[in-house]
């Protein structure tokens, strides 16, 4: 099988500050609620209001919980050092390690598994068994099971997605293969950012 190396990066924050009035008397908050201040146009801005967000989510969207299959699997700790010293080069030409862009508050959670291995493992702004969004870490978690379905022989990426899912035939997506959806090539549109992307049932994003 071969061998896969996930690196999970939770949603950016880039946290930024938040000035606020002092409160007009004890226990009434001058500033509205983060739930309050969440809108469709700015929920993934970035910023402290983001943050807040990402483990709230349940709060802002329509939200459905799955539960999990079968028990937890702990994977075994062998943390590498070498990993939190690696340098990134910043646009401006200079460089940090990931250590320090990770500490400076631009990723909230960051995992790396290697071979079944916890190898690198920091919390930054929230606690380890906090709630957060993953957004599209999402989808390499799912490329990384169907590269070991296809290893296994159970799953040929190249036949279209109407094979796996019936109820796509004669639609759009009817031809495309499986291998364009995991690269995200598929040339299907769509806009993310209109208002009712994630509240319209019927529009595509939400789908």
């Amino acid at each position: 099988m071969k061998s896969i190396f996930f690196f999970g990066l939770l949603a950016f924050s880039g946290w930024t500050a938040v000035a606020t009035e002092a409160p007009q008397s004890a226990g009434v908050p001058s500033f509205e609620s983060p739930r309050e201040q969440v809108t469709v146009e700015n929920w993934d801005k970035g910023g402290a209001l983001s943050h807040w967000v990402y483990t709230h989510v349940s709060e802002v969207f329509p939200t459905a919980v799955v539960r999990r299959g079968g028990a937890i699997l702990d994977l075994p700790v062998q943390i590498r050092p070498e990993i939190g010293a690696l340098k990134l080069k910043k646009p401006d030409g200079s460089e940090q390690t990931l250590d320090q862009y990770i500490k400076n508050g631009a990723v909230d959670g960051c995992l790396v598994v290697h071979a079944s291995k916890i190898v690198y493992e920091k919390y930054p702004t929230i606690e380890r068994d906090d709630l957060h969004i993953i957004m599209s870490v999402t989808k390499a978690v799912v490329l990384a099971a169907l590269v070991i379905l296809e290893d296994q022989g159970k799953i040929d990426l190249e036949k279209p997605v109407e094979n796996f899912l019936p109820e796509l035939k004669g639609s759009d997506w009817a031809g495309t293969r499986l291998r364009d959806l995991v690269d995200m090539r598929s040339g299907m549109e769509g806009v993310e950012t209109s208002n009712d992307a994630y509240r319209n049932p019927k529009h595509k994003q939400f789908q």
